[in-house]
């Protein structure tokens, strides 16, 4: 009986908000003590949402010294600004103040723990512990600390899939088109949307958007003068590593391969890899659909698409993982039998995201071998995540209309 009464405490404190209490919690103390778990996985901590304050402090500048901000200058490391203008364009238009980063940082951080947990649902015990381990996992660690606009492209992303599970298609494109204006890499997921969802929106309008916003980004590319190095933190790129490494230790005749060819290496290996998955582990969920999706369904394609971008482009660090992070929580709430399968899927899902602890700039040869452990786990998931769209392909045949639509035959 005491068991019973016991195990329904805890059931309701976890439904007035304890999961979000301890997630809270984890964090308060993080910030707190000067985050000890950054420190031990030798990113050192202590930047206290250091990318959100440059950006606003970037805004100020550009009232002084105008798009000079794109240029980097030691003199002025704080004035250095490398993603989309737009976000510049909007801090300034507002006014908002560099010292209200902080705050809108954590708001957002928050807002994206809310809306991720209402948008799951009723969830049982079990899930109820991988939301907690998914949300107190390394990479959401290094975003919330560094204070990323990842945080902030993600929520906006959040919003999107909703506005679309409610049919405000329109509003959910304008968010994803905001979204891609302030860091470019959720274009793909723009083009695809504004394919999907061509019936709802006059089709010149959409050539037109995207005509301009692709414009703007080259614009944008063209006056940062980008040249960053490749990350083999994160990512499809990550091969190269792979390649010269054991090129260098096993003494193969190999040549070192350079980041373009180590990186098209890398996306063969991840279609390899969809293509394996496709044919032996997609077949046992049921496949996504084109239409009448559920809103764990549109957040899954969203989070999830925005994921295998980033990855396949090897973008820098991997506090990016937040996109795989959330998605297979959606994965987990999409296919509701909550059976071995999905088991071993969540639990290859979170060890992609905690050995990811490891790839912070971090390459002591104690660790090499479980960070490559964890590499082969973000090709899982995002080949997992191919895979599982890929499927809906699998269902009829297809042919393309001269609405540039797609029939099932």
């Amino acid at each position: 009986m005491r068991f019973v009464i016991g195990r329904n405490k805890l059931e309701r404190f976890f439904a007035f908000g304890g999961l979000h209490s301890l997630i809270l919690s984890f964090y308060f103390c993080q910030f707190y003590l000067d985050w000890p778990l950054l420190k031990l996985s030798k990113i050192r901590g202590q930047f206290n949402f250091e990318d959100f304050v440059t950006i606003f402090t970037s805004a100020n500048c550009f009232r002084e010294i105008g798009l000079q901000i794109y240029i980097p200058d030691a003199t002025r490391p704080l004035c250095f600004y490398p993603y989309g203008r737009t976000f510049i364009y909007f801090i300034d238009l507002f006014r908002i103040p560099a010292s209200l980063a902080p705050t809108i940082i954590i708001l957002v951080a928050v807002l994206i723990m809310y809306l991720v947990i209402k948008y799951l649902g009723k969830t049982s015990p079990i899930e109820k512990t991988i939301i907690f381990f998914v949300f107190i996992s390394p990479p959401l660690w290094l975003a919330t600390e560094r204070g990323n606009a990842d945080m902030l492209i993600c929520l906006l992303v959040l919003i999107a899939a909703y506005l679309s599970y409610k049919n405000h298609h329109q509003s959910s494109i304008l968010l994803l088109a905001l979204a891609t204006l302030i860091k470019f890499y959720t274009l793909p997921l723009l083009i695809i949307e504004v394919w999907r969802r061509r019936t709802y929106i006059n089709k010149y309008i959409s050539v037109s958007l995207l005509v301009s916003i692709c414009y703007v980004i080259i614009i944008d590319i063209q006056a940062q003068h980008l040249q960053q190095p490749g990350s083999f933190a994160f990512g499809s790129p990550v091969v190269t590593f792979w390649i010269n490494a054991l090129s260098t230790n096993l003494g193969l005749p190999i040549g070192e391969i350079g980041i373009k060819l180590g990186q098209l290496i890398g996306i063969m290996v991840l279609s390899l890899v969809a293509a394996t998955l496709s044919r032996y582990v997609a077949p046992s969920f049921k496949p996504l659909k084109l239409k009448g999706e559920s809103l764990s369904q549109i957040c899954l394609f969203y989070l999830g698409s925005v994921y295998v971008t980033c990855f396949v482009l090897g973008m820098s660090y991997d506090y990016r993982l937040i996109f795989s992070a959330l998605a297979g929580l959606f994965f987990m709430r999409t296919y509701a039998s909550f059976d071995s399968r999905r088991l071993w899927v969540m639990l290859f899902w979170l060890l992609s995201l905690w050995l990811s602890v490891f790839n912070f700039g971090l390459s002591p040869k104690n660790h090499l071998l479980i960070q490559w452990i964890g590499n082969i786990f973000d090709f899982f998931t995002a080949g997992l995540i191919i895979a599982l769209f890929a499927s809906q392909f699998k269902t009829g045949k297809f042919r393309i209309t001269k609405n540039w639509g797609i029939a099932n035959e």
